[in-house]
C-alpha cells in the first residue's frame, strides 16, 4: 500500500475537539504511537478488507485472511465475496523473491514477479506494502516531507473516537493539495488508529476527478492480534493447510 502520501501534511494546521493542544503535538503523539506499536511487532493475525480504484474502474470488496511476521513473511487466503479459496506466499530471499500464488482447488500454482503485470492486476500496490511496519514507515516519512514544506498546507479534522470492524478508533480526516502537489497520492483521505493496538483500524482515500472526489482505497483490519508465535509452518508451502 503506497501510503508514503496519505499523512504527507499531517503537521500543518487541522482542526480538533481538544483544542487545549497543539495539533502538531496532538498528532506526532498518534505517529509515535503507530511507530511504537509497529516496532514491537513480531507477528500479527488479521482479516483485511479491501476495496480498490484500479484498472481504470472500482474493483469489488475482497475479504482476505492474512498472517504476517516480521521482516517481511506473509501469507494470504480469500474468502467471501469473490476469489475464495486463492492463497499467496511470500517469503523475502525464498522463491527467488516471487509470489507463489494458488488460484484455487484444481488449478495450477504460479509463480509471478510481485511487482509485474500479473500480480498487479486489479491492485494499486504490492505485497511490499501490505504490512503494517511500512505502513506505519510511510507516515511518518510523509510527516518528515511536510515539515519541510511548510508553504503546502492542509486542513485536519478530528473526528473523534468511531467504531470500524468491531472496535473503537480515533480517526481523523486529511484534505491534501494535490491539485498544488501532483505528487501526493490522494486529495482526501480518512485514517482511524486503533485504541487496542495503536495500528490503523480503517484507511480511505479519495482523488478528485473532474472536480468530484472518487474513492480509491477502502482499507479495514479486523480482529488484528498481535504477537501471536507464528512460526515457520505457517509461511511454509507444504504446510498440509495450504493448497500449493
Amino acid at each position: 500500500m503506497q501510503h508514503a502520501i496519505l499523512l504527507t501534511l499531517l503537521f500543518t494546521t487541522f482542526t480538533t475537539r481538544a483544542d487545549s493542544i497543539a495539533p502538531e503535538t496532538f498528532f506526532n503523539s498518534v505517529i509515535a504511537r503507530m511507530q511504537t506499536a509497529t516496532s514491537q511487532l513480531r507477528d500479527t493475525t488479521y482479516t483485511f478488507h479491501k476495496q480498490e480504484y484500479a484498472d481504470g474502474h472500482q474493483q469489488p470488496i475482497e475479504h482476505i485472511t492474512v498472517k504476517y511476521r516480521a521482516p517481511n513473511d506473509i501469507y494470504m487466503k480469500w474468502l467471501e465475496p469473490i476469489h475464495r479459496g486463492r492463497e499467496l506466499l511470500f517469503r523475502s530471499g525464498w522463491n527467488d523473491e516471487q509470489l507463489r500464488i494458488s488460484p484455487g482447488r484444481w488449478l495450477p500454482t504460479l509463480n509471478l514477479d510481485p511487482h509485474g503485470r500479473l500480480a498487479m492486476r486489479g491492485n494499486r500496490h504490492s505485497i511490499h506494502q501490505l504490512p503494517f511496519p511500512a505502513i506505519v514507515a510511510n507516515f511518518a516519512d510523509s510527516a518528515a516531507l511536510i515539515r519541510a514544506n511548510p508553504a503546502l498546507q492542509a486542513p485536519i479534522t478530528d473526528l473523534g473516537e468511531q467504531r470500524h470492524f468491531g472496535e473503537t478508533g480515533h480517526c481523523y480526516q486529511l484534505r491534501l493539495p494535490k491539485d498544488r502537489e501532483p505528487g501526493l497520492y490522494a486529495a482526501e483521505v480518512m485514517l482511524c488508529v486503533s485504541l487496542r493496538t495503536g495500528l490503523p483500524l480503517r484507511i480511505r482515500s479519495w482523488d478528485e476527478v473532474k472536480g468530484r472526489l472518487r474513492q480509491v482505497e477502502d482499507y479495514g483490519y479486523k480482529d488484528v492480534q498481535v504477537n501471536v508465535g507464528l512460526s515457520d509452518r505457517d509461511f511454509d508451502p507444504d504446510n498440509p493447510d495450504y493448497n500449493f
